[in-house]
């Protein structure tokens, strides 16, 4: 039903633009050759009078006898199929072409368009010549001169019905020809709407079936037009969801993992407690262990709430504030993590201030999820370097390590959920994994950029960007 209202109306508006512009061009043609083939009998009338004008003015004069004139005459009108009369200075008729008008020699005529001629005017009317046909003709009167004098008038009656007979002809011609355009341009907008609508109706499918939740649904591109760049545009949509469908499924199971494993801890514990089977000498240190995997619980449900609250956009509460005076607030903060793996932590200041506009808890979290990671993942007694410059209107801040690093196939995953819950079990190092997502989504609500640098078994570097105030 869609492919045929698509393609019909696509049918319908291909048709309608055929149409009207046939109409448009065959009426111009039509008025055309109506105005050519007018003019053109004109010029030939007007043309033939020229000739005539010099025979009869010297019979007007009496330079000549008239008895060529009749002969002239009767060749002028099968010529141009033309009843020719001719006036004298009077308006009185003096002869004519044919035997039908003989009852009009020697009649004084006293039209206007009689009076223009003989005043010096060339016209040119349609009618029945003041009454004189029974049907209309096409005249053409011209004067005729002796020297300057006008001596007399040449008329010419070209019957309207047989150029009209001749147009016809004409006009049948253009109407077949309308025709034919007619049939090829319905041919054509058929396979135009056709090749239009069958791509369209093939996303429009596609669109369902990914609605339906297969986003293994690809359209095939076989063209490099605007419905082919819809079709590329379409399957990258296809493969980005395909993507976000996998990771919402990767985090799902990530999630179910994470809060299984302490609650499983949980409860397995103080069920030996409760039933006896672990002994009273040893409640305490398992009742430590509950209470850690409570609190690990806890810092999963807070990260995946804050996570959250960052994805839907939370308001920040943008300030203006020293982010060097902020990096050793946290540096103390964390001061007993530090000195309980030996490390060396040094800072590079490229001012004494450096205001920037951010929300300071917001970027307060940020350092402490990057500090704390390279507290984590720093070697014993290692180094930690932490550096603060601006450039182009932007504040940059640094984090680096000299730890264990990051593989290089593993760099463009980091940002992902749980990433470091992978990692964790062979690092043995605890955390949600969701430290760096919420990095990410916070520098970016910024307005700011964040990227990292990295050798495995060297270090990782964190730089990420803030606009200065």
């Amino acid at each position: 039903m869609k492919q045929s209202s698509l393609f019909k109306r696509l049918m319908h508006i291909n048709m309608l633009l055929v149409l009207i512009t046939i109409l448009i061009v065959t009426g111009l043609l039509i008025q055309l050759f109506t105005g050519f083939y007018y003019n053109e009998k004109k010029n030939a009338l007007l043309e033939e009078s020229r000739k005539l004008n010099n025979t009869f003015a010297s019979i007007l004069m009496g330079n000549i006898i008239p008895g060529s004139l009749a002969y002239e005459l009767k060749f002028i009108d099968q010529y141009l199929n033309a009843r020719i009369w001719l006036l004298d200075r009077r308006g009185i008729v003096y002869t004519v072409s044919t035997s039908q008008d003989r009852q009009a020699v020697g009649l004084k005529l006293s039209l206007d368009e009689v009076k223009e001629v003989l005043s010096g005017k060339v016209v040119v009317i349609r009618g029945s010549f003041g009454g004189m046909f029974k049907t209309p003709v096409l005249t053409v009167g011209s004067p005729v001169y002796f020297g300057n004098a006008i001596i007399g008038a040449i008329f010419m009656h070209a019957p309207i019905y047989e150029i009209q007979a001749a147009l016809y002809r004409i006009y049948i011609i253009i109407a077949i020809s309308a025709l034919a355009a007619v049939v090829v341009a319905l041919i054509l907008s058929y396979i135009s709407a056709q090749k239009l609508s069958k791509p369209l109706v093939a996303i429009s499918k596609a669109a369902k079936g990914i609605a339906k939740g297969n986003f293994d649904i690809r359209v095939a591109v076989d063209s490099s037009d605007e419905i082919g760049e819809l079709a590329k545009s379409f399957n990258m949509m296809a493969n980005e969801l395909q993507h976000l469908e996998e990771m919402r499924k990767g985090f799902v199971a990530n999630v179910s993992h994470e809060l299984r494993s302490p609650l499983t801890s949980i409860i397995g514990y103080l069920d030996g407690i409760i039933d006896g089977t672990i002994p009273e000498s040893d409640r305490n240190r398992y009742l430590r262990v509950v209470k850690s995997e409570s609190e690990r619980l806890s810092r999963l449900v807070s990260d995946l709430l804050n996570l959250a609250e960052l994805e839907a956009g939370i308001k920040l509460n943008l300030r203006n504030f020293d982010i060097n005076e902020l990096i050793r607030r946290v540096l103390i903060k964390l001061e007993g993590k530090i000195d309980a793996r030996g490390l060396d932590v040094e800072v590079d200041f490229a001012k004494d201030y450096m205001y920037v506009e951010a929300d300071p808890d917001r970027i307060e979290q940020v350092l402490i999820n990057l500090l704390d990671n390279a507290i984590k993942f720093s070697k014993e007694a290692g180094r930690i370097a932490i550096k603060t410059y601006q450039k182009d209107g932007l504040a940059y801040v640094s984090v680096e390590d000299n730890g264990i690093g990051i593989k290089e196939e593993d760099l463009p995953f980091i940002w992902d959920r749980f990433y470091k819950a992978d990692k964790s079990r062979e690092s043995k190092v605890e955390g949600s994994g969701l430290g760096l997502s919420i990095v990410k989504s916070i520098i970016e609500s910024h307005g700011g950029d964040i990227n990292v640098e990295s050798r495995y078994g060297e270090g990782t570097k964190f730089t990420f960007t803030l606009k200065v105030a």
